[in-house]
């Protein structure tokens, strides 16, 4: 997606900055503010239409309009409810992050793995959970999770700008299934819906503080390669290969996203290399402005 390699391209020019300007640090960064918000956005009926929005968030706070919903209801319910997808914790932070969401998150702490490394290991963020209920009408064929994330050492105070800001989209795609056999294809249920994410493996990137490299990946857990029928029925275009996680007709499922920061200090010559890496990103970053 065009959008992703414009956000690739402005963290390589944070990681120039940080470079050039930031304090050589004789040891790494151990503890982290962060503030994470999410929200559903671009959401898509079956046949036109929007699904109904409810609990707006502000996703960016430093982009007013930038706005999503905690959670998104379609069809005509037989008697459990509408079906839905609900964001349980849109707005986290850590307890030092004054004015910017809920405090009492902990902060992201480092710790020495031995082997010249440092990882916080894998810190829960956002929780989606699908209300899979029974129901009539249009249902939902597409939508987008929109995050919101920010990072600063302990006590920076400068969030939230941070070290490092990226407002990652994963794309889903979802099959609302027919409550009868045969399913024609693999399913716990009678039968279970699919959701699809077309970039899973979105946000995995880098930034230098000092002579020290880190490392922020958003992940997602539960999600699985799903068999080639699975992927046939949500796009045949895929090819039979996809990821994603199926939910039980009837029943509410939860999925959980959260981030693994990491850190390795870097010898001299890999920072100058880095160095250059980045200012070619900010060069293409501009002529992309121009254009």
């Amino acid at each position: 997606m065009k959008v992703n390699k414009w956000i690739s391209t402005k963290a390589a020019a944070i990681a120039v900055a940080a470079c050039v300007s930031g304090p050589v640090a004789a040891d790494p960064i151990i503890t982290w503010d962060w503030v994470l918000n999410a929200g559903w956005t671009n959401g898509v009926l079956q046949g036109g239409g929007a699904p109904t929005p409810a609990t707006p968030v502000d996703i960016d706070p430093t982009n007013p309009g930038n706005e999503g919903d905690a959670q998104i209801s379609w069809g005509t319910s037989t008697g459990q409810g509408q079906s839905s997808l609900v964001i349980n914790n849109p707005n986290l932070s850590s307890p030092n992050v004054d004015g910017v969401g809920p405090q009492g998150e902990g902060e992201v702490v480092l710790v020495d793995q031995g082997d010249g490394t440092w990882s916080s290991g894998f810190v829960a963020g956002t929780s989606i959970t699908h209300n899979n209920f029974p129901i009539t009408g249009n249902s939902l064929v597409s939508v987008a999770l929109t995050e919101w994330f920010t990072l600063a050492p302990d006590g920076d105070n400068v969030l939230p700008q941070g070290t490092f800001l990226d407002t990652p989209e994963f794309d889903i795609l979802f099959v609302e299934t027919p409550n009868s056999t045969p399913c024609g294809f693999p399913s716990t249920s009678v039968c279970d819906d699919i959701f699809v994410v077309l970039n899973p493996v979105l946000l995995n990137q880098s930034f230098q503080v000092g002579n020290y490299l880190y490392n922020i990946e958003i992940q997602q857990t539960g999600l699985t390669p799903l068999s080639p029928q699975v992927c046939d029925v949500v796009a045949p275009e895929l090819g039979g290969q996809c990821v994603g996680f199926q939910t039980v007709e009837g029943e509410s499922s939860t999925g959980q996203f959260g981030f693994v920061l990491t850190a390795r200090e870097i010898s001299e010559p890999a920072m100058l290399g880095l160095f250059g890496l980045g200012l070619l990103g900010l060069g293409y970053g501009r002529r992309r402005a121009r254009r």
